[in-house]
């Protein structure tokens, strides 16, 4: 009865957060108030109606695990993200390891503008860093894409009005000299399998960490996710750690049929057979040489946040 009661009260508390929460954002999309944000070791700044601080308020494990991860990393090679948004991960790892050199790329002309903004900040915390900062949309280089979006994430909307063509990661980053990539982290909403696949050379040479959303809306996006994680096997990243997009481990595997039953199980949910209990996973894939700085992470993360 009282274990019913603790329940019932820590469920009501987060409600009233939570709306308390939303009712701020709505406030501040109307007034049109950037806020800042706690990030690492710097308060950076968020366009109005920016969700983030109430995903972190609400899910404890939300975007904490590459920060640790880059704090195992090491003091030289490249981390890429791509769908920087406004800096808020760059600004966490930035906290854990001001030492690498980082590439982030924002296709959106607002998440850009505050991304610069955010950088700015950093440096005057934590003196010049190595960041570079890529506005460009990334994918095949076919396609012509609108971003739409509110609250602080944005997706490709394929052959939208007033649309960017879409560049290969490949060709960006030849245009300057990043030699050892160690990490590559990608967050665009339904065609992370894009941005990976457009790296391939990069995948081919060095065989960096990646990151990655698995979010899909159809049957396509679905299948060449699924054809993707087929491809990465076969190049060589043989260890999968799989998240729920709260941020929680859901396992670890080598074994593509556990990944495959995992995407059905989300698919399920998509298509109305089942109830919805997540609604899509990040995976990390590496390599057996960074076996031991993802060994190294996962026990920091499950000691610290979990």
């Amino acid at each position: 009865m009282i274990a019913r009661f603790s329940d019932c009260c820590v469920r009501a508390l987060l409600f009233i957060r939570r709306t308390l929460s939303d009712g701020l954002i709505a406030i501040r999309r109307v007034v049109g108030h950037s806020t800042t944000y706690r990030c690492g070791e710097v308060d950076i700044l968020l366009p109005p109606g920016h969700k983030l601080p109430v995903y972190r308020a609400e899910h404890l494990q939300y975007d904490r695990f590459l920060p640790i991860l880059a704090r195992h990393l090491g003091e030289k090679g490249v981390v890429v993200d791509v769908g920087a948004n406004v800096g808020d991960t760059l600004a966490a790892m930035v906290g854990e390891n001001r030492w690498l050199s980082y590439v982030c790329v924002e296709p959106d002309e607002l998440f850009f503008s505050y991304l610069k903004r955010n950088l700015a900040r950093l440096e005057r915390s934590n003196g010049l860093l190595n960041v570079v900062l890529i506005k460009a949309l990334v994918g095949d280089g076919e396609k012509v894409a609108s971003l739409s979006g509110r609250d602080g994430t944005k997706a490709a909307v394929v052959g939208g009005k007033g649309g960017i063509r879409s560049r290969p990661l490949d060709t960006i980053l030849s245009e300057g000299e990043y030699p050892l990539v160690k990490l590559i982290k990608s967050d665009v909403d339904g065609f992370d399998y894009e941005v990976i696949r457009s790296a391939m050379q990069i995948l081919s040479c060095s065989a960096p960490i990646l990151f990655f959303e698995c979010q899909y809306f159809d049957r396509e996006q679905r299948d060449s996710y699924e054809s993707l994680i087929f491809d990465l096997m076969r190049l060589g990243y043989t260890r999968w750690v799989v998240f729920d997009n709260f941020g929680g481990v859901v396992l670890e595997t080598s074994d593509v049929v556990v990944l495959r039953s995992l995407l059905g199980y989300v698919w399920a949910q998509n298509v109305g057979g089942s109830s919805r209990t997540i609604h899509y996973f990040d995976l990390l894939a590496c390599a057996p040489k960074d076996d031991l700085a993802v060994s190294a992470a996962l026990s920091d993360y499950q000691s610290e946040v979990q």
